[in-house]
């Protein structure tokens, strides 16, 4: 008999050789491998979704407070402004009126 000898017999060897180490990779090999790895990524991805969401919702409602305590802030300074200009215009009032009794006071004596 003679020796029958395959031309790709070195191709299949390396084919083999690459189906062995991916199935080591997926199944473990002694250690977790993807097959169990992708699911529990599945589960860590969702719940990285939801905490994404509740922190893009608590942002918003901070960026919401940010926007009341600055509004408030500039209603806060108006007012004091605008109090300093009645409380001027009652004293210059108050002044105006003392003058002119003043005035009258001094021209009746």
């Amino acid at each position: 008999m003679t020796d029958h000898h395959c031309i790709k017999e070195n191709e299949l060897g390396k084919m083999i050789a690459i189906l062995d180490r991916i199935v080591k990779e997926f199944y473990g090999n002694g250690n977790e491998g993807i097959a169990k790895t992708i699911p529990r990524l599945e589960v860590h991805i969702t719940n990285l979704a939801t905490i994404s969401s509740a922190q893009a919702t608590a942002i918003s409602a901070l960026a919401k407070a940010v926007t009341e305590i600055t509004v408030i802030g500039d209603y806060k300074r108006e007012q004091e402004v605008l109090t300093w200009k009645k409380a001027g215009i009652i004293i210059a009032g108050i002044t105006g009126t003392a003058g002119i009794i003043i005035t009258i006071l001094f021209k009746v004596l």
